[in-house]
């Protein structure tokens, strides 16, 4: 969209939320996996147009899914594609400008134009939002944490995949957030897979079921906790697959819904756990038998978009 090399550019990866969905709003302790996928974001400068900010969105192939621009002192709409998107674009820019005083000022003599391209279908549910504040945060310097809890709130494990390169501890207790990276490669990664279930997700939907459940005991999240570093411990797939059973089993008698496995793959062999909002994106399953034939009982049930676990986590 815009000619000649970005005078900036950052690339986040996307995430994926193996443990602790839900309750790592009350603190517990989350395994969280950034994706080789992610989002870049490109800014240009130019003498043209002097005062303005051109905003574009790409996919994967390139094509724009959104675009706006703005008139600058004070923000003004001159177009945009999506009221919303762009409301919420606007947000960003008068908390940068609250933070950053003089961020703008740039553009008293130039133009400014970004551009943003996913790696991924953004239907999926891997961070379009988490990746893009992440990478806002940097262009402006600013915690990407603070901007996150700002525009969308949510747990922030999305935002602390966006800024790690592999996979994290993540705790968020009196709402500050930390992350540790650790060495999660276990010996059975080549029987572990992610499939997408086409079932787009409302996280804050999910959030307010969650809520609506009463309060969360000390008891549970202890739970939790001991699940999570379970998984970091487990020795085998068989031992991996009890694991996350039981973490499947106690987020559904919490939340009272029913599990992905019980919903769409009853006869299936192996584990299914869901990732994240409950109920669609993607769901981590297990397989004991070839990849192929692993590959092709999914597709059977119309669900083609299928990842081992080395081709997507970092």
């Amino acid at each position: 969209m815009s000619a000649g090399s970005a005078l900036h550019y950052f690339h986040a990866p996307g995430k994926l939320l193996l443990s602790a969905e839900y309750f790592v709003l009350d603190g517990a302790l989350a395994l969280a996996l950034p994706c080789r996928l992610g989002q870049s974001l490109s800014v240009f400068q130019s003498v043209s147009h002097v005062g303005r900010i051109t905003w574009g969105s790409l996919n994967q192939d390139g094509t724009i899914w959104f675009r706006c621009q703005f008139g600058w002192p004070a923000f003004r709409m001159l177009e945009s594609s999506s009221a919303e998107l762009s409301d919420r674009l606007l947000k960003i820019f008068q908390l940068i400008e609250s933070a950053q005083p003089s961020f703008f000022k740039i553009l008293e003599k130039q133009s400014i134009h970004v551009v943003t391209q996913l790696d991924f279908d953004r239907t999926w549910g891997l961070g379009s939002s988490s990746t893009l504040i992440a990478n806002i945060g940097r262009w402006a310097d600013l915690d990407s944490f603070w901007l996150q809890q700002s525009i969308f709130g949510g747990s922030g494990y999305d935002i602390a995949c966006a800024m790690a390169n592999g996979p994290i501890l993540y705790r968020r207790k009196e709402q500050r957030a930390s992350f540790t990276h650790i060495p999660f490669r276990p010996n059975f990664t080549e029987n572990l897979y992610f499939v997408y279930l086409g079932q787009k997700q409302n996280s804050r939907s999910g959030i307010a079921h969650y809520r609506s459940r009463g309060r969360v005991s000390e008891l549970i999240v202890g739970r939790v906790d001991q699940l999570t570093q379970a998984m970091l411990r487990a020795a085998n797939l068989q031992d991996f697959e009890a694991i996350i059973q039981e973490h499947e089993d106690l987020v559904g008698d919490f939340l009272q819904l029913r599990k992905a496995k019980e919903i769409y793959f009853e006869d299936y062999w192996g584990a299914v756990k869901s990732l994240g909002a409950w109920g669609g994106d993607f769901v981590l399953v297990t397989s004991d038998r070839p990849a192929e034939e692993t590959r092709q009982y999914f597709k059977q049930k119309g669900h083609s978009t299928i990842f081992e676990y080395k081709a997507l986590i970092i």
